[in-house]
């Protein structure tokens, strides 16, 4: 059995490419059938099979550790929200594969979000962290949802309230979302922060007056800060608008304009805000926003602590033929330094976006017509490798992402987006992140236990991972109970799988 363990555990990718919708939100909720002419002893059984359904997704493969609540905000509606949502992820792959998430729910019918049509987003990324929004609920927005807190090195979920203080009057979303920054030495320690723009009284269009909200690990409530943003004025400035949310090293967050720069707010050295422009070459009209989503065209990451990457498609800053179509990628060093950063032009990864046409893999393999690629994704982990969406407009149903080597002017490999449920090519929003790096630290049936429950179960042939990724489910179990040996099938309560 150890060698069958051995060869069948593999570690994640230490890099993988997350899609920001989390789709296969699955409300679950046992429906208890009690009829008149049922025995009594059976209406008992069904009854505590009802009040099993926690204690049993305990023991489910890809159950989740949920973190305790602050006392400020350990009220019934958050234990129902916390306790009844599982984790999971369609597969942990190296890119170009796509990494999903999807929420397994199971609320009361009273809770105020189990009548909704739920969705999640993925806003930023941090080391092991992943926040959500959980529900249609945005600040500026206030409807029903919460923030959602994964921890990959943990298998654990934390929750944080919304921000319902805030008037859509006084206050606008700065554009991107909440931020997760990881700081600190004690495990378990983060931040996560919503930027607010103050609205001008009588013309209501934002100002550089704004509203920093942090919420800290464990503290139990929303520290709310007025700042002023060093953004660019004048006649020429153009309206700030961040496309991206991030943080950097252990101690920063940047929101990212992609058509004009990077706003840099240092939380744990000077609590400062510094602004940084993108090259002169990059600088764009904002009206590119009626027409465009910059993040078709660019993109930007964190390399290191001292190192952000920027990719930008050229052929949508200006029409130029398309013989002459680049992508171009710059290096901002030390952009945690108000005084010190500077761009510099990866000269050696500019590339011809008729390389990419000419390209065997692209023509002979795939068979593609010369399409603009869009929405570029850097690797972290793989210096040169540029990850791109390329459409068949011949064909609605064929959408690839590929992997672009800028050093060796090639495509590496490619994958092909499934469809879905009604046969079309589901819209994606990729980035990047190593929070794959952090999942099975150990090997599952090793240490990741809770409360007895083993994270991966063998069983009859067929494999569950926490994650995922291999796998034929375990059949659902049946118990037999009562005097006639009747079988409880209580659909929710006996199943295994994801």
């Amino acid at each position: 059995m150890e060698k069958l363990e051995d060869s069948l555990w593999k570690p994640p990718p230490p890099m993988v490419l997350v899609d920001r919708f989390v789709r296969s939100v699955k409300v679950e909720q046992p429906a208890l059938k009690v009829e008149v002419e049922e025995p009594a002893w059976k209406v008992e059984v069904e009854e505590a099979a009802l009040k099993m359904l926690p204690e049993r997704k305990a023991y489910r493969a890809s159950a989740v550790r949920q973190e305790p609540l602050p006392s400020s905000i350990d009220v019934p509606l958050y234990r129902e929200l916390l306790e009844g949502i599982d984790v999971c992820f369609s597969q942990v792959a190296a890119p170009p594969n796509i990494t999903s998430m999807s929420l397994n729910i199971s609320w009361p019918i009273h809770n105020l979000l189990s009548g909704y049509h739920l969705t999640a987003f993925i806003s930023s990324c941090h080391r092991s962290y992943l926040v959500l929004y959980v529900g249609s609920y945005r600040p500026s927005f206030p409807e029903p949802g919460f923030y959602l807190v994964y921890n990959a090195s943990t298998n654990s979920v934390a929750l944080a309230p919304p921000l319902y203080c805030i008037d859509d009057t006084s206050h606008c979303d700065i554009g991107a979302g909440v931020a997760v920054l990881s700081y600190g030495k004690e495990p378990g320690q983060y931040i996560l922060t919503e930027l607010l723009l103050c609205k001008d009284t009588q013309s209501l269009l934002p100002t550089h007056y704004a509203t920093l909200f942090i919420w800290e690990s464990g503290s139990g409530r929303w520290v709310q800060r007025e700042v002023v943003l060093p953004l660019p004025n004048g006649a020429d400035a153009r309206p700030f608008r961040a496309d991206m949310v991030f943080a950097v090293s252990s101690s920063s967050v940047c929101w990212v304009d992609l058509l004009t720069g990077i706003l840099v707010y240092n939380h744990i050295d000077s609590k400062e805000f510094h602004f940084i422009p993108l090259p002169k070459e990059c600088a764009m009209d904002t009206s590119m926003r009626m027409h465009q989503r910059p993040e078709e065209f660019r993109s930007i990451c964190c390399i290191d602590g001292q190192t952000l990457k920027f990719v930008s498609i050229d052929s949508f800053k200006q029409n130029c033929p398309q013989s002459e179509l680049m992508l171009t990628v710059w290096i901002l060093q030390q952009p945690l330094e108000p005084r010190k950063w500077r761009w510099e032009k990866d000269v050696g990864s500019s590339f011809h976006i008729q390389k990419l046409w000419n390209d065997p893999l692209y023509t002979n393999t795939l068979y593609l017509p010369p399409v603009i690629p869009r929405c570029p994704v850097i690797s972290t982990q793989q210096p040169g490798i540029i990850y791109l969406s390329v459409d068949n407009y011949l064909d609605a149903k064929e959408s690839y992402v590929i992997s672009l080597s800028l050093d060796r002017c090639s495509v590496e490999s490619f994958y092909s987006i499934p469809l879905d449920e009604n046969g079309i090519v589901p819209p994606k929003m990729l980035f990047s992140s190593d929070f794959s790096s952090y999942l099975n630290k150990t090997k599952p049936w090793d240490c990741q236990r809770r409360n007895g429950a083993a994270v991966l179960e063998l069983s009859r042939g067929g494999l569950v991972s926490r994650y995922g990724v291999s796998t034929t489910p375990l059949e659902p179990k049946s118990r037999k109970t009562g005097p006639s040996n009747c079988k409880v099938g209580l659909q929710g309560v006996l199943d295994y799988s994801c």
